[in-house]
């Protein structure tokens, strides 16, 4: 199956999902979001979770319970937001498909 990444703003059945803020540090779902069920019925491995600002309010990503993520090319940079986590991972070569959201811009910028 195809190795995939999901964004910490998107449920994740027994992975903890914590929408970058402390208020969800523990918080582990008992279900997936639709795409996540989708992705894994198609075979898909999920490998992790990638950062994303506190509830992906900010174009950058920072938060206080993972800290920050930084572009893997020029740690002086960010990679963007609220994505940035997907953004950082893809640049990484971590694999070949990171699944972000975009309500704002959050795929759009990094």
């Amino acid at each position: 199956g195809v190795p995939f990444s999901v964004k910490d703003l998107v449920i994740t059945r027994g992975v903890r999902t914590t929408f970058g803020t402390p208020l969800y540090r523990d918080n582990v779902p008992a279900e997936d979001a639709p795409m996540v069920e989708r992705l894994k019925a198609a075979g898909g491995i999920m490998l992790g979770k990638t950062n994303t600002p506190t509830f992906g309010w900010i174009g950058a990503t920072h938060n206080l319970v993972f800290g920050i993520t930084r572009n893997p090319w020029n740690l002086e940079r960010t990679p963007g937001g609220s994505s940035g986590g997907a953004s950082a991972a893809a640049a990484a070569g971590l694999g070949p498909l990171h699944v972000g959201t975009d309500g704002g811009g959050s795929i759009r910028i990094p």
